[in-house]
């Protein structure tokens, strides 16, 4: 369980996949509502234009950095729309759009017809309001070198908000690690479905905020995959039955808790201070005999008992 507020208690906002879930939720989406790898690109990049517009609705000058695959063209279905909301907008790409395949390529030809103006990276950034990471995405394995590694170096040195579309280039999208380098973003707009790497391991330190985008979209696949996770929202809490007014701590369960070899008495007081704020009616430790003191000056409502082998801790099993 991972613990958050920051989104509303619905099956998808809360629900956590690997990247394997992610991309049987897409296939079975694409087939249950005949959509094309294009249109659900164009679909998702959509929805986090308006993200965006309704984030930053000054941001007039906006770079998109458009990677080799489908990230960048979500970066390029992004770059199309805020042109044609009158933005000024620039798309750096690495590699000539001639070399793009597939839905990225369909993308990037749109965003050619609507006339955004497309520039090789060249070791520097312009200035903008606005940077949008679309160099990376979920399919990202290995480590970030050479041109890409400069990229997000610079990218990391903007004053400017920086939002990384599904999720922020470098960062592995099922175990969080950092993969050589990767962006800091201020917000990751992430599509259909929350990817555990967005809340585990470095991560947290360069997704920023999480917003799901096409959770709709994504709505009716969700019960034929299991999470492989769930966050914990506000919600969770608020469902929580009241206490009756004359509830006593006799009803309100009892926690054991083990531990605390010679010179390590700080944990265990630690532990039972969170239970008891957790709401547990009882607590008691079961330590070493040298730490009765400490814990008992700090915590009188505790109950200890000191132990020095397994026969003495079974009765309090």
């Amino acid at each position: 369980m991972i613990a958050d507020d920051s989104l509303t208690d619905d099956a998808l906002s809360t629900a956590i996949f690997s990247i394997t879930q992610v991309r049987v939720l897409e296939q079975a989406l694409m087939q249950a509502q005949q959509l094309s790898e294009y249109d659900l690109m164009q679909r998702v990049g959509e929805q986090m234009w308006q993200q965006i517009v309704r984030r930053w609705p000054n941001a007039q000058q906006i770079t998109v950095c458009c990677g080799p695959g489908n990230n960048g063209g979500d970066g390029y279905v992004i770059a199309r729309l805020a042109i044609q909301q009158y933005r000024q907008v620039r798309i750096l790409t690495a590699i000539p759009i001639e070399q793009l395949k597939g839905a990225a390529r369909l993308a990037a030809d749109a965003a050619v017809q609507a006339q955004v103006m497309i520039e090789r990276w060249s070791d520097t950034l312009p200035t903008a309001d606005l940077y949008v990471d679309a160099l990376f995405g979920i399919g990202l394995q290995r480590d970030i070198h050479s041109t890409y590694h400069q990229w997000i170096t610079r990218l990391n040195q903007v004053s400017a908000p920086v939002v990384s579309v599904d999720v922020p280039s470098g960062i592995d999208a099922d175990t969080g690690a950092v993969l050589g380098v990767a962006v800091k973003a201020d917000v990751t707009l992430t599509a259909l479905a929350l990817k555990i790497g967005l809340f585990t391991g470095n991560a947290m330190d360069y997704v920023g905020e999480v917003q799901l985008v096409c959770k709709a979209l994504a709505q009716s696949q969700l019960p034929s995959i299991t999470p492989l996770a769930q966050r914990v929202t506000r919600a969770n809490f608020l469902q929580w039955p009241d206490r009756p007014r004359n509830a006593h701590k006799g009803l309100q369960g009892h926690v054991l808790i083990i531990g605390g070899d010679h010179g390590m008495g700080g944990a265990v007081i630690l532990a039972a201070e969170a239970a008891l704020r957790a709401g547990a009616g009882l607590v008691s430790i079961a330590t070493r005999p040298v730490h009765i003191s400490a814990v008992l000056s700090r915590l009188p409502e505790v109950m200890v008992a000191g132990v020095d082998n397994a026969d003495q801790l079974l009765p309090l099993l």
